[in-house]
């Protein structure tokens, strides 16, 4: 919850979300998070720099527009 609550503190919806174990060690996880929004929408984007200071590693694999 340390983490996902930056998105539910600006409001942002968690569309998916899903967990990995690393392979080769205990305890140790990759989480996917798709979320509603773009990569460039302030919310998401002070989202995105609060989990990244709490975390080890932070990638975004991609953020598309939403089409009408």
């Amino acid at each position: 919850f340390d983490l996902l609550r930056h998105f539910a503190e600006r409001g942002i919806n968690l569309k998916k979300l899903q967990s990995r174990p690393v392979h080769g060690t205990e305890w140790d996880y990759v989480f996917y998070v798709e979320v509603s929004g773009h990569v460039t929408d302030r919310p998401v984007v002070t989202a995105l720099e609060a989990v990244k200071r709490s975390t080890k590693y932070l990638h975004v694999l991609g953020s598309f527009p939403v089409t009408d």
